[in-house]
C-alpha cells in the first residue's frame, strides 16, 4: 500500500491542488511575524493556481507532499485522511464560505497533529437581514462553475438559516476524454440552521457532496539530455489524454482471480458520495472565558481508480516491449503482434500500464474539537482537546495491460507466434497480462489534549509555547500476503492492534529592537505513529516471501522538526519585510521501491526507512504606495534525502548485488529556487484593479538519483478585477500567460536510472504544465 500512496501523491501533484483563483489578496505564511496570538495567517497568492481553479493550492515548505491535503471546514478537517477519499471530493471554495485563512505550520501541528499549512474555511452565518451571494465562472477550456448562498434570519430571536449550492463542470485542459465529458464533475449542497443568543451561538449544518474526478495527468515525452524534453510524436501534453480512450480497463478481481473490465465513467469506479453533519457552538462566560466546540460526522461511499505506467520506458518496437517487460512467457523472444479491441492489427510504440481499482466502499468518520480560551494578565491561555475516529475498508483490484502511445490510447492485446518446436500457431496473452489485489479494514481512534500559552514578558519580548499529547489506538484487519492464488475469503484475514502516543511541542518568540525592526524565531516538533508490516522471511532481493502468513506488525513513528529564525522590518504600509532561515527534518519515513531486473520481473523491496532534510532562506516583502501594491517572495532551499539506500541482485540468476543510494540527493519535483512577484494597481477610485503574478520554479530533478532533470520555468498570471457596482464584481484572469510547456513532477519508474546517457533519446512518462487558459467570472451579492 505504501507504493500505491506514492503513486496517488504523483497524481494529486499533477492535479495542481490549489484554492480557486478568485483574486483574493491574502498574505503568505512566510510573512508571519511570530506574535503568539497570530494563529491564522493569510497567504497573498494562495488563491492563484496554475493547475486547477477549483481545488486548494499546496504551500511549499521544503517537504514533498506525503498524504495530508490540509483543509478545515468549520474548525474540523474535511476528511480524516486522503487515502482513499481525496479532500477535494467533499470541499470546494465557493460563496458558501464567509471567511478563509491559513493556519501556521505550528498551529496545524498543535491542533490536529498535521504536517503542513492548513487552509481554514468557515461557512457563512446569517445576519440581521437576508443576503444572497453567488459566483459564476467559465473559461476558454469550456469549464463551467457556479454556486450560490442564501442566508436569512428567522424571526427576531436569533435564529437563522443558510442554504448553498455548488456545481462544477470542468473539462480541464484535455481536449477530449473520449470516455467522459468532464475531467471533474462535482456538486455540493449545504443547509444549516443557526442560533445566536446573548453569550454565544450554535449551528447545525448538513452537507451533501458528489464528485467524480479523472485522476491522472501523465503525458509521454522524449528526453534530450541536460534538462531538455520534447513531446513524444504528435502527442500534445496538457491537451491530449493518455488514458485509454474507451475508459474500459481490465483488472483481476481480488477474491476470485477472474478478469473483468471496469468503466471509468461508472460511479462504482470513480464517484465519491458523502453525507456530513456539522455541529458548531461557542459560549462566552462572564469571566471572559470562551468555550468553542466543533464536530463533524461523515458517511461516504468512496471509489478511487489510478492508472500509471508500470515502468519508465515507452517501447518503440513490439518485440522489445515483450522481452524487456517480462511478457515473453515462452522464453523465445518470438515475433509479437498487437491487436486492438476490434481485432485490428496495431504497429507502433507501446506502453505498459497498471490499473489500481478501489471499488466503492463505505467510510465512516467522526472528528471533534473543544477549546477553552482565557486571557489572564499578559497571558492568553488555551486548553483544547480533539477526538478523531475513522473506519474504512480498502479493497484493491489490480490489472496490467498494454496501450498504444497516442492521444486517447487503444487497449492492446499481444499475440505471440510460437516457433515450430513449441507447436506453432499464435497464443494471446490476453488484455490483462497480470493482476492481483489486497484487502484491509482499518479503524483509527485518536484522543488528544493540547495546551498553549501566548504571553508578553516585557514591552519588547513576547513568546508562546504549546504542547499536544495524543493516544492512538488502531485496529487493522488485512489479508496478510499478496493474493496470487485467489479464491480467498475475508475469513482468511488476520487482525492486529496498535497502540501508541503521539506528541507535538511548539514555541515562537519575537523581540522588538525598535518600533519597526526586530527578530523572530519559532520551533515545532511533531512525532506521530505510522505503522508498517515487516516480514520474518525475505528472499535474496530483500522482498517479503508472501506465500505464508509471516508478517510482523511494527509500531513505528515518524517525526518532523521545523526550526526558523530571522528578522522583520515594518514601516507602515510602505515596507513589510520578513527574512528568515528555516531548517526542516523528517525522520524514519517508511517507503517501498519497485525494481525491474533484466528479465523484466518486478520486485518490491519493503520496508525502506529514510530521512529528509531541508535548509532554506526566505525573504518576503510587501509594499504599498498609493494605488500600487507589490509582493515579492524569494526562497533558496536545499531539500535532500538522508540515509536512503537499498540493494537488489544484479539479475534473477544471481551475481553481485546492485546498491541504490540516494543519500544527499535532491528530492524530485522540489526546486532549490522559488521566486514570486505580484504587482497590482488600482484605477477609477479603486473600482478597477489590474494585477499580474509570476512564480518561478528553478531546476527540478525527475528521479531520486538526480540523473534526470528539468529546466526551470515560470507560472504566469494576469487579470483585471472590476467592481461594477455594489452588487456585482467582474474578474478576468489569464493562467500561464507565457504558455509555458514541459514536464512537471517526478518520472514514473525512473529511480534506478543512474546514468543520464541511458535516457537520452528515449521515451518516458511524466506530468505536464497546464496550457494557457482564460477565465471569466462574476460575483454577485445582494
Amino acid at each position: 500500500m505504501m507504493k500505491n500512496k506514492e503513486v496517488l501523491t504523483l497524481i494529486i501533484a499533477a492535479m495542481s491542488l490549489s484554492l480557486s483563483a478568485q483574486g483574493q489578496e491574502v498574505k503568505s505564511d512566510t510573512t508571519l511575524i511570530a506574535t503568539p496570538s497570530n494563529k491564522e495567517v493569510k497567504n497573498r497568492n494562495v488563491m492563484l493556481n496554475a493547475g486547477d481553479s477549483s481545488t486548494p493550492r499546496t504551500l511549499n515548505i521544503g517537504l514533498p507532499f506525503s498524504g495530508d491535503i490540509l483543509i478545515n471546514e468549520n474548525g474540523i478537517p474535511v476528511v480524516y485522511t486522503f487515502w482513499t477519499q481525496i479532500p477535494t471530493t467533499v470541499w470546494r471554495y465557493d460563496s458558501s464560505f464567509g471567511r478563509m485563512g491559513v493556519m501556521s505550520f505550528a498551529e496545524g501541528a498543535l491542533t490536529f497533529g498535521k504536517v503542513g499549512n492548513v487552509v481554514n474555511s468557515y461557512d457563512r452565518e446569517p445576519g440581521r437581514k437576508m443576503r444572497i451571494f453567488a459566483n459564476f465562472r467559465t473559461s476558454s477550456e469550456g469549464n463551467l462553475n457556479y454556486d450560490a448562498n442564501l442566508t436569512s434570519p428567522i424571526g427576531k430571536n436569533g435564529w437563522g438559516i443558510s442554504l448553498s449550492a455548488h456545481e462544477t463542470y470542468n473539462r480541464g485542459s484535455i481536449k477530449n476524454y473520449q470516455f467522459s465529458t468532464y475531467s471533474d464533475r462535482t456538486e455540493i449542497f449545504k443547509g444549516g440552521i443557526f442560533k445566536k443568543y446573548q453569550n454565544g451561538k450554535f449551528s447545525l449544518l448538513y452537507k451533501y457532496a458528489k464528485s467524480k474526478p479523472v485522476t491522472g495527468g501523465y503525458a509521454p515525452y522524449i528526453y534530450r539530455g541536460n534538462g531538455k524534453t520534447e513531446p513524444y510524436g504528435n502527442f500534445k501534453p496538457g491537451k491530449d489524454s493518455y488514458i485509454v480512450g474507451t475508459g474500459l480497463f481490465p483488472y483481476t478481481d481480488w477474491e476470485t482471480g477472474n478478469t473483468y473490465f471496469a468503466n471509468l465513467e461508472a460511479d462504482s469506479v470513480a464517484a465519491n458520495i458523502s453525507h456530513a453533519m456539522y455541529f458548531n457552538a461557542e459560549h462566552r462566560f462572564k469571566n471572559k472565558m470562551k468555550l468553542t466546540f466543533d464536530a463533524m460526522y461523515m458517511t461516504s461511499k468512496v471509489a478511487l481508480t489510478m492508472q500509471y505506467p508500470v515502468s519508465l520506458s515507452i517501447y518503440d518496437d513490439a518485440n522489445s516491449a515483450i522481452q524487456n517487460s517480462g511478457l515473453d512467457r515462452f522464453g523465445q523472444g518470438g515475433y509479437i503482434s498487437y491487436y486492438n479491441s476490434n481485432g485490428k492489427r496495431y504497429e507502433g510504440p507501446v506502453q505498459m500500464v497498471s490499473a489500481q481499482y478501489y471499488p466503492q466502499v463505505r467510510i465512516n468518520q467522526f472528528l471533534a474539537k473543544a477549546e477553552i480560551v482565557k486571557k489572564y494578565n499578559s497571558h492568553n491561555l488555551r486548553l483544547g482537546s480533539t477526538y478523531m475516529y475513522y473506519n474504512a475498508p480498502v479493497k484493491t483490484n489490480r490489472g496490467t495491460y498494454l496501450q498504444s502511445v497516442e492521444p486517447n490510447p487503444q487497449l492492446l492485446e499481444a499475440h505471440v507466434n510460437l516457433p515450430s518446436e513449441m507447436g506453432g500457431g499464435s497464443v494471446s496473452l490476453g488484455p490483462n497480462i497480470n493482476g492481483n489485489g489486497s484487502y484491509s479494514k482499518t479503524r483509527y481512534s485518536r484522543f488528544a489534549i493540547y495546551f498553549s500559552d501566548d504571553f508578553e514578558l516585557t514591552n519588547w519580548l513576547s513568546g508562546g509555547i504549546g504542547a499536544r499529547i495524543e493516544t492512538e489506538n488502531d485496529k487493522d484487519t488485512h489479508y496478510p500476503y499478496t493474493n496470487t492464488t485467489h479464491n480467498v475469503h475475508k475469513a482468511n484475514c488476520v487482525t492486529h492492534n496498535f497502540n501508541g502516543f503521539n506528541y507535538v511541542w511548539t514555541t515562537n518568540w519575537m523581540a522588538k529592537v525598535t518600533r519597526h525592526f526586530g527578530f523572530v524565531a519559532e520551533a515545532t516538533y511533531n512525532r506521530y505513529m505510522k505503522n508498517f508490516w515487516d516480514y520474518a522471511e525475505k528472499d535474496e532481493n530483500g522482498s517479503a516471501i508472501t506465500t505464508s502468513r509471516n508478517d510482523q506488525p511494527q509500531e513505528h513513528y515518524e517525526s518532523v522538526l521545523n526550526l526558523g529564525g530571522g528578522v522583520y522590518w515594518n514601516i507602515g504600509q510602505y515596507l513589510n519585510l520578513v527574512s528568515k532561515v528555516t531548517y526542516i527534518t523528517k525522520n524514519d519515513i517508511v517507503a517501498s521501491e519497485d525494481y525491474y531486473d533484466a528479465s523484466g520481473s518486478q520486485r518490491s523491496i519493503y520496508p525502506i526507512l529514510y530521512d529528509i532534510k531541508t535548509l532554506g532562506w526566505t525573504t518576503d516583502l510587501m509594499s504599498t504606495f498609493g494605488n500600487f501594491n507589490l509582493h515579492f517572495l524569494f526562497t533558496i532551499q536545499d531539500p535532500k534525502y538522508k540515509n536512503y539506500s537499498y540493494s537488489v541482485p544484479a539479475s534473477t540468476e544471481g551475481g553481485a548485488p546492485k546498491v541504490f543510494g540516494y543519500n544527499n540527493m535532491n528530492i524530485p519535483a522540489l526546486s532549490k529556487i522559488l521566486i514570486e512577484i505580484d504587482p497590482s494597481y488600482y484605477f477609477f477610485n479603486r473600482n478597477l484593479r489590474v494585477w499580474a503574478s509570476a512564480r518561478y520554479f528553478g531546476k527540478q530533478y525527475g528521479n531520486k538519483p538526480n540523473t534526470i532533470s528539468y529546466n526551470g520555468w515560470w507560472e504566469t498570471f494576469c487579470g483585471m478585477d472590476y467592481k461594477l457596482n455594489r452588487y456585482v464584481d467582474l474578474k478576468l484572469q489569464v493562467n500561464n500567460v507565457l504558455n509555458q510547456t514541459g514536464v512537471s513532477g517526478a518520472l514514473v519508474g525512473g529511480d534506478q536510472i543512474m546514468d543520464e546517457k541511458a535516457m537520452i533519446g528515449r521515451g518516458f512518462v511524466a506530468g505536464n504544465i497546464r496550457p494557457r487558459c482564460v477565465e471569466l467570472s462574476a460575483s454577485f451579492k445582494f
